[in-house]
């Protein structure tokens, strides 16, 4: 059993339901294939920039439908912080000027947007014995601190700056080191389906990191800056 510290990081797309409505099939199709592209590009292309090794060593992570999950779990956490809290600065821009989204506006409609949910907890990797049977030894990743993240994510519909939201842990790890430049808003005390007790959440409202644009994919830097 392999037990780790990790910085998780659940986004998804907040409106898609209410999109759905309002789109065909075909659209939404489209929607969802260039969201999965988007948070590909970013992603992939930020944990090599800044030397993730990634095959479960230090970072994993997967799309599925209109949900990303990142776990970034280096031996330095203040350092995986500052990761996460860029991709989700970076999956957002990058998002809100998709081609997708573009079109979307360009016809006057409801723009789809990402919301995030961060947190740090320990969590258990190990390889369970129906994944070697299938001839995939991967880890599952298992723990409290997912759940948990990703109903911090779901509260990210109630934020009215960036809507990312963070966890009690990463909150005070930040506070800490104030090497990561991040602010954040009064904390929320929420109560979440299944937890039975109110756990405070924070919304980010300030970001400082120069090296958001610089470490994007050129395409989507100069997609940015075209912006």
């Amino acid at each position: 059993m392999n037990e780790s510290n990790a910085t998780i990081l659940f986004a998804d797309l907040m409106n898609s339901t209410e999109l759905a409505k309002n789109l065909t099939l075909l659209e939404y199709d489209d929607m969802l294939v260039d969201f999965q592209n988007t948070m590909f590009e970013v992603v992939s292309h930020h944990l090599d920039y800044f030397g993730y090794e990634g095959e479960g060593i230090d970072s994993e992570w997967s799309i599925s439908g209109d949900e990303l999950r990142v776990f970034l779990y280096s031996d330095n956490m203040d350092f995986d912080i500052r990761s996460a809290l860029t991709i989700a600065n970076k999956i957002k821009l990058a998002w809100l000027a998709s081609e997708f989204n573009q079109r979307v506006l360009s016809e006057q409609r409801l723009v789809s947007r990402i919301g995030v949910g961060i947190n740090c907890g320990k969590v258990i990797k190990d390889v369970r014995p129906w994944r070697v049977k299938i001839g995939k030894a991967e880890p599952n990743i298992e723990g409290y601190a997912i759940n948990l993240t990703k109903r911090i994510e779901s509260a990210s519909r109630e934020g009215n700056v960036y809507q990312i939201m963070v966890g009690a842990s990463l909150y005070k790890r930040c506070q800490q080191n104030r090497k990561i430049n991040v602010a954040f808003g009064r904390p929320r005390s929420l109560v979440f389906k299944g937890l039975g007790q109110k756990i405070p959440v924070y919304e980010v409202v300030s970001f400082v990191n120069f090296e958001i644009l610089s470490s994007m994919p050129v395409a989507v830097q100069e997609s940015l800056l075209e912006k």
